[in-house]
């Protein structure tokens, strides 16, 4: 729900005594409502009413029959909301998840960079259309994975070669 949203939003914006108190920031990972194959996120609206900056995430492991689902609700998010919303963006990432989707869809490493390739350059054109006008023009487009997936260049060329940044997802354990 977008009040459970604000909420989160403010109580990061105001964790006194946080490195970077008073510049938090959300990473989506998605830009569809949960349960939904169309619905933009409700964070999205949220990040407006808290004026929260958002790096917005494109879940690419479901395949190619999902992924334009995450386009639409990208540009539905920036036609609805205009300005407003792409003055939040600072940077759009997809995300593959790639031990979990090389079990699912027995994806050769290669055959999945491909994959994931494609789908970063599919976000190029949105970005360049931005919606109303081209605020997203210059937003950096990225992908975010676990440290394993970045070890095996050459075949990870084809994924950074279609990127203007890349993440790394590391949690710690115990």
């Amino acid at each position: 729900m977008q009040s459970d949203f604000e909420t989160e939003f403010n109580t990061a914006q105001n964790l006194v005594g946080a490195p970077g108190y008073g510049s938090a920031s959300a990473r989506l990972y998605s830009m569809l409502q949960w349960k939904t194959t169309h619905d933009v996120i409700s964070a999205s609206p949220a990040a407006m009413a808290t004026n929260m900056p958002l790096l917005l995430g494109m879940w690419c492991s479901s395949g190619p029959p999902a992924f334009p689902n995450e386009l639409t609700g990208l540009r539905t998010a920036f036609d609805t909301y205009c300005h407003a919303f792409t003055s939040l963006v600072v940077g759009i990432s997809g995300r593959q998840r790639g031990p979990v989707s090389r079990l699912a869809h027995r994806q050769s490493k290669q055959s999945r960079h491909r994959h994931q390739r494609d789908h970063h350059r599919g976000l190029h054109p949105p970005r360049a259309r931005g919606g109303q006008g081209n605020s997203l023009k210059k937003t950096p487009i990225g992908h975010v994975e676990t440290w394993t997936e970045w070890v095996d260049l050459p075949k990870d060329q084809a994924v950074l070669d279609a990127v203007d940044r890349v993440g790394v997802d590391a949690y710690s354990y115990w």
